[in-house]
């Protein structure tokens, strides 16, 4: 029997039914174009393809071919290839989504600029060059404003615990911090903290976080800040072995600097 459905294939017909071909490691699987259901090989024939139309979309008997062929054709574009990969599952376009983010985060553009110009352009090109069957593909890689933010945080927490566990097995557990509070263009305040330490027989120099100062920025305040971060990452002040700051006194202070503290 296992014989025999492998040499089942698929004939254009079957389109009647409802279902349409789709290929897995070189073999064909009858699809549903309603609901997108592959079915096993077994069922490549065409009473349990109707047996599946009038059970599961009674409503649709009486469609002609050419409405299940107009299915078919949306069910083609949504997939990425013809192993039917969909957009919202496909590696390939969330491999994208976070190439083109990073960029963005590298040149520092922003957000919106993947839907407003990047991917517009992308389309132009490959319409022109490749043409419009390749287009599709690109009009489905996420790359909305809010997407393309939630890449660059993830990307972000991926970077830092990747520092953190590495400062947790950084050589006789020591690292250094430099750290310094500067204002960006919103009048804001903004502490910086890099970190410095030995991982295997080199040095290796890290931006650690950046978080803003809500309150003032005092020396009390931004010990606070670094010290709710060392607690909340595991990280301990008795492995700090040397610090560097700038000269202000909220840094350098003996007594409410953050140096005294």
């Amino acid at each position: 029997m296992a014989s025999s459905a492998k040499k089942r294939q698929y004939d254009e017909s079957y389109i009647q039914y409802g279902f349409t071909a789709i290929n897995k490691s070189g073999i064909e699987f009858p699809q549903c174009v309603l609901c997108h259901k592959v079915l096993s090989l077994e069922c490549m024939k065409p009473s349990f393809l109707k047996r599946h139309l009038n059970s599961c979309h009674p409503s649709f008997i009486s469609k002609n071919a050419a409405f299940f062929k107009q299915k078919e054709e949306g069910l083609k574009r949504a997939r990425f290839d013809r192993s039917g990969h969909f957009r919202q599952q496909n590696e390939a376009g969330l491999r994208a989504s976070y190439m083109v983010s990073l960029r963005i985060a590298q040149e520092k553009k922003p957000h919106n600029i993947a839907e407003k110009l990047i991917v517009p352009c992308c389309k132009d090109i490959i319409r022109c060059v490749i043409g419009c069957d390749a287009e599709q593909k690109v009009t489905s890689v996420p790359l909305s404003n809010a997407t393309v933010h939630r890449r660059i945080v993830d990307m972000f927490e991926d970077v830092k615990q990747q520092v953190i566990a590495e400062l947790k097995e950084a050589s006789l557990g020591k690292f250094a911090i430099q750290l310094d509070e500067s204002t960006d263009m919103a009048a804001c305040a903004q502490l910086l903290v890099f970190v410095r330490y030995v991982t295997g027989q080199d040095f290796k120099e890290e931006f650690l976080f950046c978080h803003t100062l809500n309150t003032t920025t005092r020396g009390e305040d931004i010990f606070n800040e670094v010290s709710l971060f060392f607690e909340k990452e595991g990280l301990s002040w008795n492995n700090v072995c040397a610090c560097t700051t700038d000269g202000a006194p909220a840094m350098l202070g003996r007594r409410s600097g953050f140096r005294g503290r």
